[in-house]
């Protein structure tokens, strides 16, 4: 039997499953109607839905062959950014009714672009179900699942303005930036995004420099409103925490919280374990948000200390000392020395816990999986010269910042967008 059978097969068997569990739990089939449900995120069906994906994207590369898939595909993916693009800083998503339709003509005048225009860009982002006629050959536009997710979940628009407005400029701009620096893909000020946005400033920071400038807080208060959205996904959930590792065992631990924002992380765990008590930690300007929401049950065990992580660490001897998400904005020898100030504070067992993404082993994750965490990876890369990790770069990133901290182990259950990473401190 042909491969394309066996796929074909294959992507019939777990559409099956995952239409099977649907009709178990009493959820509706998702399609591409503006009221469509979306597929949940269920534990049971998630191997069958990674399967799918890795099913149909191989059967597509194969019925196009790779010329196809590389020119005609470059093609169209070049402009879905153009044109959805387009329709994100014109505001389609909310010039079109939720419910109901409207003519090319009212929409056209409603954003403000000619006709024309509109009626190309909706043919080309038809074709990925953003947008559609509402009958064959008719003159009115309604939305679908794909484009009302815009207005059902506004800040999406976030993500996708950061996107394209900051990321895909940048992306271009790679190979320029390694000609133009020599190949530097370490230094946090020559980046793609450094390369396009401020080539002529070397920022100590680097991007999150740049983007601290009066005139960029339209695009912080977007990424703000981006990694809110991303926040809100079960598998990125802060809850997941107490899962992944025995917090209660730390006993009346100190732990600071450092690169710790408002302090959201340490209410979870402050909530849940009344024995310890936190630190968290983040630039001055951030105090009058962390002031703002602690919960005022939580004043006498949770406090913020003003610090910037490359400097000396001013909590000496704390039983742990906890970053989220920081040090995968950072390239290896500028991780290292936000991690030696820490060692320089610790004492002989204390513990060093870090919640990151660990990039798996290719051949030992799921396509769709490897394709994503690599792209988080290139993300980091374009963004920031920085990187995501396996569990072998932990390791040795752990080891260059300093010898005495002891690897423990990664804990990361199934389902969960980030891992625990553990080390300890031998003095």
């Amino acid at each position: 039997m042909g491969h394309l059978t066996d796929l074909a097969k294959s992507i019939l068997a777990s559409a099956e499953a995952i239409e099977a569990h649907l009709e178990k739990t009493n959820t509706p089939i998702p399609s591409f109607e503006a009221d469509s449900n979306i597929m949940p995120d269920d534990m049971e069906i998630i191997g069958a839905k990674l399967q799918l994906q890795t099913d149909l994207q191989d059967l597509d590369m194969l019925a196009l062959g790779p010329r196809e898939f590389l020119t005609a595909g470059m093609i169209g993916n070049v402009h879905d950014v153009t044109v959805i693009n387009v329709l994100n800083q014109f505001n389609f998503w909310d010039a079109v009714p939720l419910k109901g339709s409207i003519t090319y003509a009212d929409l056209a005048s409603k954003v403000k672009l000619p006709e024309a225009l509109v009626r190309r860009l909706l043919r080309f982002s038809m074709t990925r179900h953003m947008f559609a006629s509402t009958s064959s050959g008719s003159d009115s536009v309604k939305h679908t699942s794909v484009s009302a997710i815009f207005v059902l979940q506004p800040q999406i628009r976030c993500i996708i303005g950061h996107q394209l407005e900051e990321i895909a400029p940048a992306c271009i701009n790679v190979p320029q930036a390694l000609r133009h620096w020599n190949n530097d893909a370490e230094h946090p000020s020559k980046s793609g995004c450094a390369y396009t946005f401020f080539k002529d400033t070397l920022y100590e920071a680097g991007t999150f420099e740049w983007f601290g400038k009066p005139e960029n807080a339209y695009r912080v208060e977007r990424f703000a409103g981006a990694m809110n959205y991303m926040m809100q996904s079960p598998a990125m959930s802060f809850t997941n925490l107490h899962n992944m590792y025995d917090w209660r065992a730390l006993g009346a631990a100190t732990l600071v919280d450092v690169g710790g924002s408002e302090g959201h992380i340490s209410y979870e765990l402050a909530r849940a374990y009344p024995d310890m008590k936190f630190i968290v930690q983040d630039l001055p300007e951030v105090q009058a948000s962390f002031d703002k929401a602690r919960p005022s049950e939580l004043d006498s065990r949770v406090s913020f200390t003003a610090h910037n992580f490359f400097k000396e660490q001013p909590v000496k001897g704390a039983e742990v000392y906890f970053m989220k998400h920081i040090l995968h904005d950072w390239s290896d020898p500028w991780a290292a020395k936000i991690i030696q100030q820490l060692t320089a504070a610790m004492k002989p067992g204390s513990k060093l816990i870090l919640c990151e993404g660990v990039l798996p082993p290719a051949d030992k994750a799921p396509a769709p999986i490897v394709r994503l965490l690599s792209a988080l990876d290139m993300q980091m890369l374009v963004a920031l010269n920085a990187k995501e990790r396996t569990v072998e770069d932990w390791q040795a990133l752990l080891k260059l910042a300093d010898e005495r901290l002891v690897f423990k182990g990664v804990h990361q259950p199934p389902g969960v967008g980030f891992a625990i990473i553990e080390a300890e401190f031998a003095g």
